[in-house]
């Protein structure tokens, strides 16, 4: 049996496919935009970046040289500028970000999930809205947010875990 499959492959892109699916590295989507932002630079030949990069590319390029050929297309094209600009923007500032991934130490499911996790990512959600679009201390609510957490579960889950991750 061949595990790994070229079947589905851009010739330029290099992740393994394994029983389907594509293994990437954590840094995956940084790599790709300083790809990017390095082909739209004339850094790098964009005939080797794979074909959703090359994509990607061939947006941003397209709507630049129309800027270089008609300043005000950005007005006119107000939507088409929008999504351009801030994916431009976005891969320009992501080539540039230095990545500090942090692992989760417990991966499971725990009873005690299993019966509070529902209620405490709704009370998660209602809890970010609130901070996002009515705080005025936004300090206060995320205190009444994590204390509230704990006392509906949360301190439950925790020591679970803990349980879990010390045998």
């Amino acid at each position: 049996m061949k595990i790994e499959q070229e079947v589905f492959k851009d010739s330029n892109d290099k992740r393994p496919i394994w029983l389907g699916m594509n293994i990437d590295r954590t840094d995956h989507i940084l790599l790709q935009a300083n790809d990017i932002v390095k082909a739209v630079n004339g850094e790098v030949d964009p005939s080797t970046l794979p074909f959703n990069n090359r994509d990607a590319y061939n947006h941003i390029t397209a709507f630049l040289g129309g800027l270089q050929d008609e300043p005000q297309a950005a007005s006119k094209h107000m939507l088409q500028w929008q999504n351009t600009r801030s994916w431009y923007d976005a891969m320009g500032g992501a080539s540039n970000y230095e990545l500090n991934i942090t692992y989760s130490a417990y991966d499971g499911r725990t009873p005690a999930m299993e019966k509070y996790l529902t209620a405490l990512d709704t009370l998660q959600m209602k809890a970010y809205h609130t901070i996002i679009m009515k705080s005025n201390d936004i300090d206060a609510e995320f205190d009444k947010f994590v204390s509230d957490w704990k006392a509906q579960g949360g301190d439950e889950i925790l020591a679970e875990i803990a349980q879990e991750i010390n045998k």
